[in-house]
């Protein structure tokens, strides 16, 4: 069974994806035989690209560098409070198994609305 491809009688289309259509352009490979043999068995059929949905995929998490917290920080009215602070915290955060997270939560709950437009 080939995902890349189907007839779908209903709506009268051949439903394929862009990467199929990229492949069928491609003279005499599969992709163009299969191509050639629907659109010759269904010639009154529309061909449409299905579109695959990437918001179904899971969120990756916003993962500043330090370099970027400190680029952020600097741009803040009140950046000289928020150096001190975060210098503290990445001094605690070097007890903790992992630095790293421990600024980074500091760092999202300082800037909330980071973390969401990611």
């Amino acid at each position: 069974m080939n995902t890349n491809c189907a007839v779908c009688f209903a709506t009268r289309t051949l439903v394929v994806s862009y990467a199929f259509l990229k492949k069928a352009s491609v003279p005499f490979s599969d992709e163009y035989h299969m191509m050639k043999s629907l659109t010759e068995a269904h010639p009154d059929f529309c061909i449409e690209i299905k579109h695959t949905c990437s918001h179904n995929s899971p969120r990756k998490p916003f993962m500043p560098t330090y370099e970027n917290m400190l680029d952020f920080i600097h741009r803040q009215s009140n950046a000289e409070e928020l150096l001190e602070e975060f210098e503290i915290v990445r001094q605690t955060g070097k007890m903790h198994r992992n630095a790293y997270m421990h600024v980074r939560r500091w760092f999202l709950t300082q800037f909330p609305e980071l973390d969401k437009a990611a």
